[in-house]
């Protein structure tokens, strides 16, 4: 690892400056500063030490955290440098145009003057003021300004001669929830600048959203339909958002690391109305998801009625773009009649539940033995009934150019509903072994949905188990949390086996099943409202630390021989 005091330099920067300078005094009145308009934050060294080493203890590689660790050795350990205390980056908006002002900790005088001796950069004090230094080294100057027990650095001179918010202050909220926070102050953008960007942004996209050579008018207004729904989001974010704010944090105690992703708006806005509102309506498919399939997810979103609106263009332009509804359209069509007729009636009912304002889909892997899959899933419609007829007709329709070499109609039935059964012509190789040789498709709408499900001859009895399960827990009230947006979870234990080859070495696959063990596997996200925004959390178990330290400990030990 040469290269780490070269990569050390902004550091390096900082520590020679402290080296040289008394630190001043704590002000007792503190003049109103700017915000920025982002902040980049470490809650510190001594924290992220701690952090790894528990990652290395977790697979008893203390030896490889010692290696690391050790590291800190060419940079004097660090010393002089609050490890205590946050440090990062702040970036100020002049117009668009952004100025990066770095910020550091200090602690120790004495300390940091051993540690300059090993720094690449020189530090020189600006004649008559004791707080601001230059430091140079190659062709690059950068300056530097001491307050409040931190170092500020800028590649301007006229930077540092501004007033800076404490960074303890104002990375406090951040440095207690996250290890590592990136935290994007929206509040802080100028009007006149927000103005500029939201014009060049409209711009930009609607320059995308042109027709494009040879594109056919229905898939051009569908492209559209969508490509206007995401501007407008984007512009309420920018209108309406406060800040949009990713953390990451590791938590020993609990054993698991956490990524977040959060966006708070102002309060009584249209955005932030609609972000609380789109958990008002509970999935129909609760009791459906298990947490500990190999896999599960759940959405149920609620519609304003501007997406909703979106939705129903979109619908309604492929449903033109199927079936056309002007005779001479319908006569150049190259779709087979009754494929269109029954395609039409479907995509009727689709754009009727689309009305409705609420999307409801849930999806599941489930294990059947042997290192295979079964695949289940069911999207909430408006009238099941009258989808069933015309999903028959579509099958019965389809003709030898069809994907599946053969379509049996109701092979099945449950709760009222037919199965139907969809062998495909070819099966690719990852197919094959996640779901067995006798791969099919099964389709049927009834109870409130359409149903699918993906995999061999153990692919009917999970359907009816799903179907069972959501009528199952239909008579009794909605459990808590069970209106989350969106819910999905990994258990990697269920996919140690999927495609093994008991006949080769896979060194992947043991380490993977060195890693994650019943009770530390899951990767669990979720969707859920705020008091005023919206927040989206990704949660790990220790087995997904343990499979990274894995790896690294793998790297270390070949470099070692």
């Amino acid at each position: 690892m040469s290269f780490l005091p070269r990569r050390l330099a902004p550091l390096y920067a900082l520590v020679a400056v402290v080296a040289a300078a008394p630190l001043p005094a704590q002000e007792t009145e503190q003049k109103p500063v700017a915000a920025p308009f982002l902040v980049v934050n470490i809650a510190g060294v001594e924290r992220w030490q701690e952090n790894v080493r528990y990652v290395f203890k977790a697979i008893e590689r203390n030896d490889v955290f010692d290696k690391a660790d050790g590291m800190l050795g060419r940079v004097n350990n660090l010393n002089g440098v609050d490890r205590s205390k946050p440090f990062g980056l702040m970036v100020y908006l002049n117009g668009l145009n952004p100025t990066l002002v770095g910020y550091l900790p200090v602690s120790n005088i004495a300390e940091l003057q051993k540690t300059l001796s090993i720094g690449p950069l020189t530090a020189k004090r600006v004649d008559g003021k004791d707080d601001r230094y230059e430091l140079t080294g190659g062709r690059r100057t950068l300056y530097v300004r001491f307050k409040n027990g931190f170092g500020f650095v800028a590649d301007n001179s006229d930077v540092v001669e501004r007033e800076f918010p404490d960074p303890a202050v104002v990375t406090r909220a951040l440095s207690a929830r996250y290890d590592l926070a990136i935290q994007m102050g929206l509040d802080a953008i100028p009007d006149a600048s927000r103005s500029i960007l939201l014009s060049l942004l409209r711009g930009n996209i609607e320059a995308q959203l042109q027709q494009r050579d040879n594109e056919r008018p229905a898939e051009y207004r569908i492209r559209k339909a969508s490509g206007m729904s995401n501007l407008q989001l984007l512009e309420q974010v920018l209108k309406h958002g406060r800040n949009i704010t990713i953390g990451w944090d590791v938590n020993p105690e609990k054993k698991l690391s956490v990524l977040q992703f959060e966006l708070e708006c102002r309060p009584d806005s249209e955005l932030s109305s609609y972000l609380i509102n789109v958990g008002s309506k509970p999935t129909q498919f609760r009791g459906v998801l298990s947490d500990r399939s190999p896999f599960a997810m759940s959405l149920s979103w609620a519609l304003d009625k501007m997406r909703q609106k979106s939705l129903v263009e979109i619908i309604t332009e492929g449903r033109e773009a199927i079936a056309p509804s002007r005779p001479e359209e319908a006569e150049k069509s190259k779709i087979d009649s009754g494929v269109r007729d029954a395609a039409a009636k479907l995509l009727d009912q689709a754009l009727a539940t689309a009305e409705q304002g609420h999307i409801d889909i849930f999806a599941q892997m489930s294990s059947v033995g042997e290192g295979r899959m079964a695949f289940t899933a069911g999207v909430r419609v408006a009238d099941a009934d009258a989808v069933a007829g015309p999903l028959s007709d579509l099958l019965g329709s389809l003709g030898d150019k069809s994907p599946f070499k053969e379509i049996q109609r109701e092979v099945d039935a449950h709760r009222g509903m037919a199965i139907h059964r969809l062998i495909p012509k070819t099966v690719r190789g990852p197919d094959m072994a996640l779901y067995g040789e006798e791969m099919a498709i099964h389709v049927g709408a009834g109870q409130r949905a359409f149903w699918l499900a993906v995999g061999g001859r153990e692919a009917i009895p999970a359907l009816r188990k799903a179907m069972d399960a959501m009528n199952d827990a239909a008579s009794s009230p909605p459990a808590e949390g069970s209106a989350d947006p969106f819910r999905m979870v990994f258990n990697m234990e269920g996919w140690k086996d999927v495609g093994a080859q008991p006949d080769r070495a896979e060194p992947g696959r043991e380490l993977m099943k060195k890693a994650f063990q019943p009770g530390s596997d899951s990767l669990r996200i979720d969707v859920r409202p705020t008091e005023n925004g919206a927040r989206l959390k990704l949660e790990f178990d220790e087995g997904f630390l343990r499979w990274l330290a894995l790896q690294i400990a793998q790297r270390y030990d070949r470099s070692q021989l």
